[in-house]
């Protein structure tokens, strides 16, 4: 008899900024992502935070808009370095993530390789919905984090539950996120159940 594999439900979550430390400047509550190898640290609690939502069955799923290649900020070389940082850094605490999508675009870069228009561009929920077609996710069950109005919005076209990593730069006005943290450490009470290690006798 044929068996029916289950959708999926996955945790995504934004890279620079909730998962990697960025460059800030607080007079414009802006931030911004590494543009050098070098530049590029994972936030300690990232490590824990993923290899338990990956025992509880989430898969892990980054979606990152990344347009400094668009706006000439960086080459391809830098930005293929950038990208294989990240995971070799992860890996060595013996965290994997289960997919990186990326966008490279920007509407008003102007490097003639990425389109200045697209679909997968946060808030636009492109990245995601092809991530639930490529890996059978049910969105309903899944979760966006991220820390800013771009994310939580991506998240919510998309049909996931949403939480808001409150930094200097978010911009919480634009957004209604189901859920606001201060710190990426109590996503864990929000998306796992509490009553997940009791036992009762």
């Amino acid at each position: 008899m044929a068996t029916t594999e289950l959708p999926r439900k996955a945790v995504f979550f934004d890279r620079d900024g909730v998962l990697n430390k960025t460059t800030v400047d607080l007079d414009a509550l802006k931030s911004y992502a590494p543009t050098d190898p070098e530049q590029l640290e994972v936030f300690p609690e990232a490590y824990d935070i993923i290899k338990q939502l990956k025992i509880e069955g989430f898969a892990i799923i980054i979606v990152s808009n990344q347009p400094d290649i668009a706006l000439n900020k960086i080459d391809e070389v830098i930005r293929k370095k950038l990208e294989e940082k990240f995971v070799i850094i992860i890996s060595q605490k013996g965290v994997q993530v289960d997919r990186i999508y990326y966008c490279n675009h920007h509407p008003n870069g102007t490097n003639p390789n990425y389109p200045k228009d697209c679909d997968c561009r946060k808030p636009k929920p492109g990245m995601i919905l092809q991530a639930a077609v490529e890996w059978s996710l049910d969105l309903k069950s899944s979760w966006m984090i991220g820390d800013t109005d771009k994310d939580i919005n991506a998240g919510q076209a998309a049909g996931c539950k949403t939480i808001l990593l409150v930094r200097p730069w978010s911009v919480a006005d634009n957004c209604q996120p189901d859920y606001s943290v201060d710190n990426l450490e109590d996503v864990l009470d929000i998306i796992l159940p509490k009553d997940r290690m009791s036992v009762s006798w």
